[in-house]
């Protein structure tokens, strides 16, 4: 009897799954399925909102072997608010937009510093946006993202969001999410790093260069600092599985580490007359490659060496971003600011609080042979 019913319930469910699919495959032309939103200022002050959208117009006919041009359309329409914009989009496309599929979310450098916040609403109102897409920072327009064609058969937002994702296994790459982005202009102090990204010309195409990342505190651009800073940022702040990262010694051989794994903790005293930040950073490392013959039978001493080498380099990326964000710029990024109770006073706290930086990064393999030292 159990055997009856599960048959007849597989029968039901592919059933149920071809008669949606010739449904919904005879409305995919109707559909506009957005893979990139970017937004900017107009000339006029109002919103502009540029849509990379996939390219459903293909002939449907049995004997044609017809291909589209392009894998995506473009379209840009201005607008007051998101929300008008993206109905402007469905008049102009005679489409109705499917914001579900949305993998990115690009602000031009202006609007930036103007500020975003009033334009996050829509992504909470309208249940087809995902708050957990990624944002991005253009160092010129939104626009100019939205519509670089990145090669042959690529949809541009998607290989766009693949390489923020690569931030998990690159220090020098943030990734924020719009509801982090949104969170910091709900937040008194905090701050939150954005990627920055740029064009660069390859031969017919172009490619996405992350350069940085741009530091937003209620909801506008203050800041935008290189990938050394973002390295600082993203260790202090734990956001690493896996990443690589290449030492020159003082006798100019260079060494390539992969970091295994990292995590930091950070212990506030108010017991002194300044509060007092101790941050301890702990993993592993592999030794990828040196470049020298010095190392080629590698002691106890040369591991320790490359060690401490390798804890100065990570301690000094990281002093350098508190310095960069906190002392010079007043953005805490770090969340030191919530450890405090008076918000009022916080940042000025921060700023002049003293910091005791300590790495402990443990060398466990040397290529692919494992340190039993």
């Amino acid at each position: 009897m159990k055997k009856i019913a599960a048959l007849f319930l597989v029968f039901v469910l592919l059933f149920g799954f071809t008669s949606c699919t010739v449904k919904n495959g005879s409305e995919l032309k109707r559909r506009l399925i957005i893979q990139g939103i970017g937004l900017d200022l107009a000339e006029d002050g109002t919103l502009l909102l540029s849509v990379q959208a996939l390219n459903t117009d293909v002939s449907t006919h049995a004997s044609s072997n017809s291909e589209p041009e392009s894998l995506v359309k473009l379209y840009s329409v201005k607008a007051r608010t998101l929300s008008e914009a993206v109905k402007q989009i469905s008049a102009v496309t005679g489409k109705n937009p499917v914001l579900s599929q949305n993998r990115i979310v690009v602000f031009g450098y202006e609007l930036a510093k103007r500020g975003v916040g009033k334009y996050l609403d829509d992504f909470f109102r309208n249940d087809e946006n995902r708050f957990s897409v990624l944002c991005l920072v253009s160092k010129t327009t939104a626009k100019e993202i939205i519509y670089a064609g990145l090669g042959d058969n690529v949809i541009p937002a998607r290989l766009t969001e693949k390489i923020l994702l690569g931030a998990d296994y690159n220090y020098e790459i943030t990734k924020t999410s719009i509801l982090k982005l949104r969170n910091t202009v709900l937040s008194e102090n905090t701050a939150c790093a954005v990627p920055v990204a740029e064009l660069e010309k390859d031969e017919n195409f172009y490619k996405i260069n992350i350069s940085g990342s741009a530091v937003f505190l209620d909801g506008k651009l203050m800041l935008t600092v290189d990938n050394k800073i973002t390295s600082g940022i993203n260790i202090l702040n734990s956001k690493l599985k896996k990443s690589f990262f290449s030492v020159e010694l003082s006798d100019g051989t260079n060494v390539s580490y992969e970091m295994l794994s990292c995590h930091t903790s950070i212990k506030t005293d108010n017991s002194a007359e300044r509060p007092v930040f101790n941050i301890e950073i702990s993993g592993s490392l592999s030794v990828d490659e040196i470049d020298s013959e010095r190392f080629l039978n590698t002691s106890y001493e040369d591991i320790e060496f490359l060690e401490e080498e390798a804890q100065e380099h990570i301690k000094k990326l990281v002093n350098e971003s508190i310095k960069k964000c906190v002392i010079e710029n007043s953005l805490d990024v770090f969340g030191f600011s919530v450890k405090f109770k008076n918000k009022n006073e916080a940042i000025e706290l921060i700023k002049n609080s003293d910091y005791n930086i300590s790495v402990n990064l443990r060398i466990k393999r040397m290529g692919d042979s494992a340190v039993s030292f």
